[in-house]
């Protein structure tokens, strides 16, 4: 409805709002949920009260300083439309803030819930007053409507507690002691983010904004799964605190359970990209294939999280922080030379780069400091159905002409090669376990 351009303007608007969103944060949802899956309430809830005031007073802030920040992106004139998005910011900390919450205390289908009334009402907004002819200011207004009501929802659904609020000095000394080395690489990030938001107003388009979108949103489908799996892990792992045994064990586990399921759907989506993007979107969207192959392939280095998961489950947030700063500092070259030389592209190229480098410096600080290692050979097998079953496909497809019959034929075979391989590979236990986790 928007067009690439219109639709890449919409996601410009949203750099801001969504970088105070992080800069509110304070590093305390993870705190949130950790606290709240070890059974300490208070102090869980005393985060989530520090969050929500925090995600207040920088949207105020956003607020007034809204027609500066438009012309810091080349945009004088989305001072407006980052005004009207301060109200995203609040409802996306309540409702960040809260969902948190319910995942450590295990309510799992109330924070679907409260998911799932927000995207429905913001993309009927959205639409409705797009349609109306709000253009992009429909968007805009149909995020911050959306998200209100997803917060909305989140609090009413928000569960009783015996353990009364009581905020006091040594709850707070605690939770940040965990969460501001966590916080510090937000801080660090904000200059870099403003570069790289000069970088590409100087060098990538609007086009190439909305078909850089466009691939993001195709990717939801790996979010939605392995968004689960974290979740599950990260609100479940905790309760083993105290049992370092168990806890490498169910890490181990984990990180090949996560390359028998993730690979799978990023494979698909390599595999049939340009089908995908031009049935729903259309072919004016004609550079978010290649956008999307790239960093749904990135994907394959999902079983390496466990362990950057593992180092906060701990409360080592120091080392997750000094990680985070090397990767940073790592990545700023490899991202201006590889925008600047090939626009959004490149950015698309740097990201994945960056991603593998800060995986493999977290694989060798947590084998050296901590003496843990995933289970390589196992992760490589769990892997393999997917890897297989997208060679299998693609050789088959190659013939084929028509994006419709290309899908047609090749979805059913790469689905049938990998049911078959899961069934030959993977020990039922753990498809059990699976299915349990998720």
């Amino acid at each position: 409805l928007l067009t690439p351009s219109g639709y890449g303007l919409v996601s410009i608007a949203l750099t801001y709002p969504l970088l105070f969103s992080g800069i509110a944060d304070l590093g305390l949802s993870t705190a949130i949920t950790r606290y709240a899956s070890a059974g300490m309430h208070r102090h869980a809830l005393t985060a989530l009260l520090l969050r929500v005031l925090s995600g207040v007073f920088f949207a105020l802030i956003m607020y007034a300083m809204a027609n500066y920040l438009a012309l810091t992106l080349r945009r004088p004139y989305l001072g407006e439309a980052i005004q009207l998005l301060s109200i995203f910011v609040i409802a996306n900390i309540a409702q960040t803030s809260v969902t948190a919450y319910l995942v450590g205390v295990g309510r799992y289908g109330d924070y679907i819930a409260s998911d799932i009334a927000r995207n429905a009402s913001r993309v009927i907004i959205t639409i409705a007053l797009v349609l109306l002819g709000m253009g992009v200011y429909g968007a805009y207004w149909g995020f911050s409507i959306g998200y209100l009501i997803g917060a909305a929802c989140a609090i009413y659904l928000m569960p009783s507690t015996n353990d009364r609020l009581k905020v006091d000095r040594d709850t707070i000394k605690e939770l940040l002691n965990y969460s501001i080395p966590l916080y510090a690489t937000t801080i660090v990030s904000i200059p870099l983010g403003q570069f790289y938001n000069i970088l590409m107003a100087n060098y990538v388009t609007n086009a190439e904004m909305g078909n850089y979108q466009v691939a993001g949103n195709l990717l939801t489908g790996v979010g939605l799964i392995s968004g689960a799996l974290s979740t599950a892990l990260f609100s479940t792992l905790p309760t083993l605190l105290g049992e370092d045994y168990k806890l490498r064990d169910a890490v181990r586990r984990a990180s090949a359970l996560i390359a028998l399921v993730i690979p799978s759907i990023a494979l698909a989506l390599a595999l049939f990209a340009k089908q995908v993007v031009y049935i729903i979107y259309g072919e004016a969207y004609d550079l978010a294939p290649t956008y999307l192959m790239i960093m749904a392939m990135s994907n394959l280095l999902a079983p390496l999280s466990v362990l950057g998961m593992y180092i906060n489950i701990i409360g080592e947030t120091k080392v997750s922080m000094a990680l985070t700063l090397v990767n940073m500092a790592a990545g700023l070259p490899i991202t201006w030379l590889f925008l600047v030389k090939m626009g959004m592209l490149g950015a698309v190229v740097a990201s994945v780069i960056n991603g593998t480098i800060g995986s493999a410096l977290t694989v060798a600080v947590v084998k050296a400091r901590y003496g843990l290692s995933i289970d390589a050979v196992k992760t490589i097998r769990y892997m393999t159905p997917a890897l297989a079953s997208a060679l299998i496909t693609y050789l088959i497809m190659m013939p084929i002409h028509g994006i419709y019959l290309q899908l047609a034929i090749g979805l059913p075979i790469y689905m049938l090669s990998l049911a078959v391989l899961i069934a030959v590979i993977v020990s039922p236990g753990d498809l059990e376990y699976i299915a349990k986790t998720s």
